[in-house]
């Protein structure tokens, strides 16, 4: 499970996939954090802008956020 921290918002989403629709549909211009809880129960943030070019870190070298390396992270 996902989550989407925006304000005092925090949106649930199921999967990769999901995310990836609403930061894109929802968010565009905006910075957020995205959250998920480790098997451990850890929870590992990601914080993200969501731009015209597509999803990336807000922090370091603007790179592309890797969805598929995120969902590893969750398993």
């Amino acid at each position: 499970m996902y989550f989407i921290r925006h304000s005092h918002e925090r949106i649930p989403c199921a999967d990769t996939r999901t995310l990836q629709t609403v930061l894109s549909r929802d968010y565009m211009g905006a910075s957020v954090s995205i959250e998920l809880q480790r098997p451990s129960g850890i929870t590992h943030s990601v914080f993200v802008d969501v731009t015209q070019e597509g999803i990336l870190e807000s922090y370091g070298g603007k790179h592309p956020i890797d969805f598929e390396g995120l969902a590893q992270k969750a398993r």
